[in-house]
């Protein structure tokens, strides 16, 4: 391999192992189980500016004057990309007596991250799933493809890693 290609796979690998360190540092800690509960009871208690108001001017729910979106932008420390994976089951699951081929990962976009991206396996298959805001993934068809190149990248370099153990 020429040196370029061992630079950028020690580049990502780098990468890779420091956000797995920090996302698994943050998910050991209650921040953000409390932060998504705190904002959930402030999206269920705030003003809304619906017909549906009780006599108080509050109501259920979250609306465009809710103090959810707000608290969310506050708690996700300016994130641009929201990633999260989905271990589904390694074998064909079935519905009915029905198989289902393929299950959908979804990310809704928490207030003011542009992208989330879903990394999801089932039936031994692993598949992605963009939700992004148009500004800042204009074609998720590309997008998608250059996860896959990395992805592909990433394979590759660990699979040389192992044929030399």
């Amino acid at each position: 391999m020429s040196k370029g290609i061992d630079d950028r796979a020690v580049l990502a690998q780098e990468r890779l192992l420091q956000v797995h360190s920090v996302l698994n540092a943050r998910k050991q800690t209650p921040v953000a189980v409390l932060s998504y509960m705190m904002a959930g009871l402030m999206g269920y208690l705030s003003p809304s500016s619906s017909n549906e108001s009780n006599a108080t001017g509050y109501s259920v729910g979250s609306s465009e004057s809710s103090w959810t979106p707000w608290i969310f932008r506050k708690a996700h420390a300016n994130a641009s990309l929201v990633v999260t994976n989905v271990r589904g089951p390694e074998f064909l699951m079935h519905m009915e007596g029905r198989p289902v081929h393929a299950v959908l990962g979804f990310l809704p976009l928490p207030a003011g991250v542009p992208v989330g991206l879903v990394v999801k396996s089932y039936n031994n298959e692993i598949s992605l799933t963009v939700t992004a805001e148009e500004y800042a993934v204009p074609d998720a068809d590309q997008f998608l493809g250059w996860v896959k190149e990395e992805y592909e990248f990433l394979k590759q370099m660990a699979d040389a890693e192992a044929s030399k153990k």
